[in-house]
């Protein structure tokens, strides 16, 4: 199953998967979307339900090329539906999740809510393609190096510690961000920002995102967002959906940078082809206003469907109104 052909509503969660086992993986991800302390949790699972094979639609089938896109795009929705659902509980709260590997980092597990809400069903490949097109995401120096690492876990600050020191870029990265927001360490912004360095040097696009990040917000040092572009630019290059989509944000506005719609549309659609819900809010905006990108309000509604099932809420409500509005417009 690859991460792409998941349905997602509140994003993915990524996890160190050399213990990590698929329930384990589903209940952070309940606790961390519900806000709901993982000892309260509990999660179960059942075999997916089994859905027919579809005909493809008469202009679809008339195009050798495009069915055999389709008719892989369909037995990957098949086979994600029939695959075993994981039902975490806790809070008064309830959620489904498929489960798999990541696509980008192998030794990964990945978790993404289902939903049947139209406005949170993650856009087809061939609408994507059409409105966010974007090249293959690529792979940071880091990952290329190690490409089967196992890096730890955010929170698990003794095994981020244990693989940081036998450098792993991945695991400074994560511990860095511990130590910027005190998660299950004291906050310790030199601590964090000295990391993070280490990260982005040693080619984590994660470690440098969250640099760029702590020159734009000034966590620990004179806010600057012009200082954050090299390091968002660094991170986006390796792959790191965010940061192209926190470049959208300020080619848009001109914070740090010289206002140039085009760039920012450039960026939005990364971003979203890459699965940042943020990418794909900004995108639908864009394509809402005409703003670097052709006025398209069919668009405008896809990106704000694919921010949605990532995670956005307020990007369903505008993917609710777009589809009320091109269904009242027929």
């Amino acid at each position: 199953m690859t991460s792409s052909s998941l349905t997602l509503s509140l994003g993915l969660l990524v996890l160190a998967a050399g213990c990590t086992s698929y329930d384990t993986a589903a209940r952070a991800q309940f606790a961390e979307s519900a806000r709901c302390p993982a000892d309260k949790v509990t999660v179960n699972s059942r075999p997916g339900d089994p859905v027919a094979p579809q005909n493809p639609p008469p202009e679809i089938a008339a195009d050798p090329g495009k069915l055999a896109v389709w008719r892989q795009g369909d037995e990957e929705r098949r086979r994600d539906a029939a695959a075993t659902i994981y039902i975490a509980k806790g809070c008064g709260l309830e959620k489904h999740y498929n489960c798999g590997r990541s696509d980008r980092h192998a030794a990964q597990t990945v978790c993404a809510e289902k939903t049947t809400d139209p406005a949170s069903t993650a856009p087809t490949a061939d609408e994507m393609k059409k409105c966010a097109d974007a090249p293959k995401q690529p792979v940071e120096p880091a990952e290329q190096r190690a490409p089967k690492a196992e890096h730890c876990t955010l929170g698990e600050a003794g095994a981020c510690d244990s693989a940081c020191k036998a450098s792993d870029a991945e695991s400074c990265a994560i511990l860095g961000k511990m130590y910027g927001e005190g998660i299950s360490v004291d906050v310790d912004l030199d601590k964090s920002k000295d990391l993070l360095q280490l990260a982005c040097g040693a080619g984590s696009a994660r470690g440098c995102h969250s640099l760029g990040v702590v020159h734009d917000f000034g966590h620990g040092v004179a806010a600057e967002p012009a200082a954050a572009i090299p390091f968002y630019d660094q991170a986006c290059a390796w792959g790191y959906a965010e940061s192209c989509a926190n470049l959208a944000g300020h080619y848009a506005s001109g914070n740090g940078v010289k206002a140039d719609l085009k760039k920012a549309g450039d960026y939005a659609k990364k971003a979203c082809a890459w699965g940042s819900a943020s990418g794909c809010k900004r995108l639908g905006a864009l394509y809402l206003g005409g703003l670097g990108v052709g006025q398209d309000a069919s668009c405008a509604t896809i990106a704000f469907r694919k921010a949605c099932s990532a995670g956005d809420p307020g990007a369903c409500d505008l993917a609710k109104k777009g589809l009320a509005d091109a269904a009242a417009s027929k």
